[in-house]
């Protein structure tokens, strides 16, 4: 039998390894299988897993399965399962791939072939199967306006019993149709799952509504409901919101009645400074409308202080006692197939 090989310089020694491995097995495990086939059954059987070995070495993984595959179907080793599940995992059959490798795990040991060939071939089989169970997406299937026991359903042409309807379901990546007919009523969806993925669709009956399909979210768990839009209140709506916004504006104007009275303050005191007056109960030199308009300075700054400390005052006030924004708790369930809990935000 010719080497097995596969991409890569690290695999190529592994598997070509693996295959004469495998083709010694095999050989060993016809001549212990003797009395249930003849001679021409054992030759043409080694021809197949011949060539299924080629084909895999060529890249021909197509050939490779087809071989394999009615090679397991005659005769059943742990060797063969391993290669076969191979085969079918580089065809993109990841659901069938997994069960083979655990076909092969379970394999009935043969008595006269090669037991350590047959032990690690199981090992292999049990670790590739472990190793692509979380790489199958996993899609659920709803039925709404009909009892699950009067649908036939297909997911990926393959028939659904009625008992599976609602439960997560392996599948292989990429698009899979999903067809349920009830009487003369059929009902289809696509949905588009790459590997790992977890899915959903519902097929309604009795209504016009359009299946609905999709990718599940990255987590495993359920979509959340779709909330309404905020309703617009109207004008005469309140809320904490009108509280703090007069809250700022008061301390804003407060300031600004501030800044106006230290400026005209500051003014004042240098006009009286120019008139070379000493305390301020004295108007030294200045006359009439000097007076007029010290006065003035000294209402303006006397307003702005006065105002400003009022209206900063009021503001800080309603920015303490303003309420704090309501938070509500949102809880959902999730279920991702082996996993049940909740989830939610505080």
């Amino acid at each position: 039998m010719r080497e097995l090989r596969s991409q890569g310089v690290r695999r190529h020694g592994i598997e070509g390894w693996l295959a004469r491995l495998l083709a010694f097995a095999l050989c060993l495990s016809w001549a212990g299988h003797a009395s249930a086939l003849d001679e021409a059954a054992r030759s043409t059987l080694r021809q197949m897993s011949d060539d299924g070995a080629a084909a895999y070495q060529a890249e021909d993984y197509k050939t490779a399965l087809e071989k394999l595959n009615r090679a397991w179907g005659i005769l059943q080793t742990a060797p063969l399962g391993l290669w076969s599940g191979r085969a079918l995992e580089k065809n993109g059959r990841l659901v069938e791939a997994s069960e083979r490798y655990l076909a092969a795990v379970r394999a009935p040991v043969d008595a006269g072939g090669d037991l350590a060939a047959q032990e690690a071939a199981r090992t292999e089989a049990d670790e590739a199967y472990h190793a692509i169970k979380p790489r199958i997406p996993l899609l659920t299937v709803r039925i709404e306006g009909s009892a699950p026991s009067e649908v036939e359903l297909t997911v990926g042409g393959r028939p659904i019993l009625a008992d599976f309807i609602g439960e997560p379901l392996a599948v292989d990546p990429g698009e899979v149709l999903v067809v349920g007919t009830r009487g003369d009523q059929v009902q289809k969806a696509t949905v588009k799952l790459g590997e790992g993925q977890i899915g959903a669709v519902t097929l309604s009956f009795g209504s016009t509504a359009s299946p609905q399909a999709g990718p599940a979210e990255p987590d495993g768990a359920a979509a959340p409901p779709q909330e309404a839009p905020p309703q617009d209140a109207g004008p005469t709506s309140k809320g904490p919101g009108w509280q703090r916004a007069a809250g700022w504006t008061g301390v804003g104007l407060g300031g600004a009645g501030i800044i106006l009275g230290g400026v005209t303050g500051g003014i004042l005191l240098s006009k009286w400074s120019e008139l070379d007056c000493g305390q301020a109960s004295q108007m030294c030199n200045a006359n009439g409308d000097q007076t007029a308009g010290l006065n003035s300075l000294r209402t303006v700054s006397t307003i702005g202080f006065i105002a400003g400390g009022v209206l900063a005052a009021a503001g800080v006030t309603l920015l303490i006692t303003a309420p704090a924004k309501e938070k509500v708790a949102r809880v959902r369930p999730y279920f991702t197939g082996d996993t049940l809990g909740l989830v939610g935000a505080f």
